[in-house]
């Protein structure tokens, strides 16, 4: 069944909020996947070990994985750049994604959310937006890291 379909049996779904939800979603996991492609570049055979479904990598041991390669670097403004975007890619798995994954469905004046009570943190429209330019600007930063300081540095 068509999403719009779902969506008009579920008034208090708003189609904005579902849209906005998606986009977090996806630019999450283009920043989560550009971190796996960054410690790829820093330890060959990394993303076989993230997409072998037995090894159970998740989302918060690429982040770990990707500041420890990154400390090993030698000191430059391009290391500090990455360790910058590493830490704020942890701070995205920890602080957003791993709550927003875990929610439940809940209502607040009367529109649908997302809330997870353990975190006491709620997910209105607005904070996936701001979820999402968080996830956008960090893949950003990683994808700069990777293809104009790791891919030039390390051999292939």
């Amino acid at each position: 069944m068509a999403i719009r379909k779902l969506l008009a049996r579920t008034p208090q779904l708003q189609e904005e909020y579902v849209l906005t939800l998606g986009g977090a979603v996806y630019y999450f996991s283009l920043a989560e996947w550009m971190a796996a492609y960054c410690c790829e570049a820093m330890c060959a055979g990394y993303i076989k070990d993230v997409s072998n479904k037995d090894k159970k990598i998740t989302a918060r041991n690429v982040a770990e994985k990707l500041i420890a390669l990154t400390k090993k670097l030698p000191e430059s403004e391009e290391k500090t750049k990455l360790l910058d975007a590493a830490n704020d890619f942890l701070g995205l798995v920890t602080d957003e994604r791993n709550p927003l994954l875990h929610s439940h469905p809940a209502a607040v004046e009367n529109e649908a959310v997302l809330h997870n009570p353990k975190n006491r943190k709620t997910f209105s429209k607005e904070a996936l937006e701001e979820y999402a330019q968080q996830s956008f600007d960090c893949n950003h930063a990683l994808n700069h890291a990777y293809y104009k300081f790791l891919k030039l540095s390390t051999p292939s």
